[in-house]
């Protein structure tokens, strides 16, 4: 297990989202990010320890290597084993024969034992200190329909250019049933003031992909991702240059520039807005 699907199992364990396990351990979020994308290969010792800290029932060893235990096993110091290894109860014949075939309320209240496996239907909702997991959301069920929020710079992964790219169960998840009536896909957070005053900096975008780039409608804004970045404009054509569009910024203190068609790597357009006050 490498070091982005350690922390992609962490957050699948804790239930949280980049944003939200970042401000738990008090880490920057942008390094996460980062180990998401690959740029950061391994662990930094102060994450380790900030991740132990907050969530002591991870093992050191496997944070650093993404081997072993990933749990620390019960009444040994994290990552510093000692003593011999406590050997488990091996259950009598006749306990082992007398199980009920119906639950009672006695047998509901009784605790699993994290340390053995178990048959319990519902145990892909718990890790093994009992602690529920997120559950993923469900893509196939219409009414209930929920939305990504990335980060900007995180376009070219979710779209599927960047193998390394951000993924879904990362993301924040917002019901938004207007959003969802006009096929958005993800949603993204505005920076900076160059769309302004249709849109301000921390106003949310829903956005569409767009699955044939070549064709686009002019006058519209679109999520870019190009080879100078992920950017939100307003797209039109240049006549007589077919090797080009025209994007602009609504803010005029923003001048316009051409870019090239072959740089595109993904677009999106823009369906709808929340604005934040």
């Amino acid at each position: 297990m490498n070091t982005q699907e350690v922390l992609r199992t962490i957050l699948r364990d804790s239930g949280l989202d980049v944003r939200q396990f970042s401000e738990r351990i008090d880490y920057p979020a942008s390094k996460l990010y980062d180990i998401q994308r690959g740029k950061t290969i391994k662990f930094k010792d102060d994450l380790i320890n900030r991740i132990i800290a907050v969530f002591p029932k991870y093992n050191r060893i496997w944070l650093i290597t993404g081997e072993g235990d990933r749990y620390v096993p019960q009444n040994v110091p994290n990552g510093k084993p000692i003593g011999k290894k406590s050997e488990k109860p091996t259950p009598s014949r006749d306990s082992a024969e007398t199980v009920p075939t119906t639950p009672t309320a006695q047998n509901e209240q009784q605790p699993t034992n994290s340390t053995s496996p178990t048959t319990n239907p519902t145990a892909h909702l718990q890790d093994t200190y009992g602690t529920p997991t997120r559950q993923l959301p469900d893509k196939n069920t219409p009414q209930r329909r929920t939305l990504p929020l990335i980060p900007i710079d995180a376009v070219a992964g979710f779209n599927g250019w960047d193998e390394s790219g951000i993924a879904e169960l990362d993301c924040a998840r917002y019901d938004v049933p207007d959003f969802a009536a006009v096929h958005a896909d993800f949603l993204i957070r505005v920076s900076g003031s160059s769309m302004y005053p249709n849109y301000s900096s921390g106003d949310i975008l829903a956005c569409r992909k767009i699955v044939e780039v070549t064709f686009i409608q002019w006058g519209k804004i679109y999520v870019i991702d190009s080879q100078q970045g992920a950017m939100v404009k307003r797209l039109f054509e240049i006549e007589g240059d077919a090797d080009h569009i025209l994007c602009k910024s609504d803010n005029p203190n923003y001048p316009p520039f051409k870019l090239p068609k072959d740089e595109i790597r993904s677009l999106s357009i823009v369906v709808g807005a929340i604005r934040l006050e």
